[in-house]
C-alpha cells in the first residue's frame, strides 16, 4: 500500500499539487526498511520478499527520486536485479506466478524509470510473454479476473510508448 500511495503522491506532485516536504523521504525510508538482503521487498520490515510488492516498491522509489535526498540509492540496483529475476520465459503461464500482470505492470514502471539495458531487457521479455498469452478475443486472463489481467496487460504494453515519450 505504501508503494501505491507513494506513486499517487508522485502523480499529484507532477500534476502541480502541493505535497508535504517530508512525505517522499518518509515513505522511501519506510520502503527501504522493508528491503531484504536479496534485494526484494517484504510487506513489512520483517517480511519475505515477493515479486509484485518488490516491483511496486522499486517503481515508487524511482518515481520519487527527484524529491528525495539521494536520487540513486544502492537499493535500486539491488531491487532491479531482484525484479529482473522474474522475467517471464517464452510461453510462460501467468497462472504460475501470483499477481503476474499486476507485478509486471509495476516492474515495467520501475524498469522504464531505470532505463538503459535494464529497461530494454525487461521490455522485450515481457512484451513477448504478454502477446503470447493474449486470447483470440484480445483479452488476457489470470487467477483473479480477466478484466484486471486485460487492463494491466494493456497498461504494461503502453509503457513501451511512454518510454519513448520520456
Amino acid at each position: 500500500m505504501t508503494s501505491c500511495e507513494l506513486l499517487a503522491l508522485a502523480a499529484a506532485r507532477q500534476a502541480g499539487l502541493s505535497v508535504p516536504p517530508g512525505a517522499f523521504s518518509n515513505a522511501v525510508n519506510y520502503l527501504q526498511s522493508c528491503q531484504n538482503a536479496d534485494g526484494g521487498f517484504g510487506y513489512t520490515s520483517a517480511g519475505t520478499s515477493a515479486f509484485p510488492r518488490s516491483a511496486a516498491a522499486l517503481a515508487a522509489i524511482l518515481a520519487t527520486a527527484a524529491w528525495t535526498a539521494d536520487a540513486r540509492r544502492p537499493d535500486t540496483a539491488k531491487g532491479a536485479e531482484y525484479v529482473l529475476g522474474f522475467l517471464p520465459q517464452p510461453r510462460a503461464d501467468p497462472a504460475k506466478t501470483q499477481f503476474f500482470y499486476h507485478g509486471h505492470y509495476y516492474a515495467g514502471e520501475a524498469m522504464r524509470l531505470a532505463g538503459g539495458e535494464t529497461w530494454t531487457r525487461w521490455q522485450a521479455a515481457v512484451r513477448e510473454s504478454l502477446l503470447d498469452n493474449q486470447h483470440p478475443d484480445g483479452s488476457w486472463s489470470d487467477t483473479l479476473s480477466a478484466e484486471l489481467a486485460t487492463s494491466e496487460a494493456c497498461l504494461t504494453l503502453r509503457l513501451e510508448k511512454a518510454a519513448v515519450e520520456k
